[in-house]
């Protein structure tokens, strides 16, 4: 459950997300249904959802964008407390609620969190990443000693592996290969993601965190983060 005012400011003031004139709340659950049948239909799946709850009245929020900015599943939203000076902050969902009756109507997720059983060396995320960057992939510094990753094209998938070791072989035996990093390279980017690993609850436990910032491929998301998380696991097994 979200405060209206709260969920209505942070998602307005997303880039790509435009004023009111983008965000809807029905009274009925199948307006947002037919609402998001409308939109599958104009190719718009970048949208976030939220229940709001005032006692035995429910309602539903429902924003939309047409660009590939993609909001955070939850997020730190200032609720304002009555006869309180300060704005009391809490950890809400913003694009993707837990209420049962929405469950099937979720917008894709766009933070993938892993659990490591054991913090990875200093350095695994790193190397990992670096494996990736090249001419379609780039790698910079992120706040909170995280990762943004840009990739105009998919380099980690199986597929795409494949590929690149196939080229690899007819450029080894005197072929015309194409280069990577002259293949079709779209003007937007395929994924940007933050990557970063935080401690859990344990002593020694961790968690893998990929933030989905911009894209409308789901699946390279998915496939990407899965990627880094199986390659980190791999690495913190090693060092046991």
């Amino acid at each position: 459950m979200v405060h209206l005012h709260a969920w209505q400011a942070i998602v307005s003031h997303r880039p790509g997300y435009a004023p009111a004139r983008s965000l809807s709340m029905p009274g009925h659950p199948e307006t947002n249904e037919t609402t998001l049948t409308r939109g599958y239909a104009l190719q718009i799946t970048n949208y976030a959802l939220t229940e709001l709850v005032q006692g035995h009245t429910r309602r539903w929020a429902l924003a939309w964008s047409l660009t590939d900015k993609r909001l955070t599943d939850v997020s730190l939203v200032p609720v304002p407390i009555r006869f309180r000076p300060h704005l009391i902050y809490f950890l809400q969902d913003i694009a993707r609620p837990s209420a049962p009756a929405l469950r099937r109507l979720l917008p894709p997720r766009t933070t993938h969190r892993q659990h490591l059983r054991n913090m990875p060396p200093t350095g695994t995320l790193q190397s990992v990443l670096s494996r990736l960057a090249g001419d379609v992939v780039h790698l910079s510094d992120a706040p909170n000693n995280k990762v943004c990753v840009v990739a105009w094209k998919d380099t980690w998938s199986r597929s795409a592996r494949r590929k690149a070791r196939a080229r690899d072989a007819d450029l080894s035996a005197g072929g015309e290969g194409v280069e990577s990093g002259t293949e079709g390279r779209n003007e937007r980017p395929l994924l940007v993601a933050d990557v970063g690993i935080e401690e859990g609850a344990g002593d020694n436990d961790a968690q893998l965190v990929v933030q989905w910032r911009q894209g409308n491929d789901e699946q390279a998301f998915e496939s990407f983060a899965s990627h880094v998380g199986r390659k980190c696991t791999e690495i913190s097994f090693r060092e046991l």
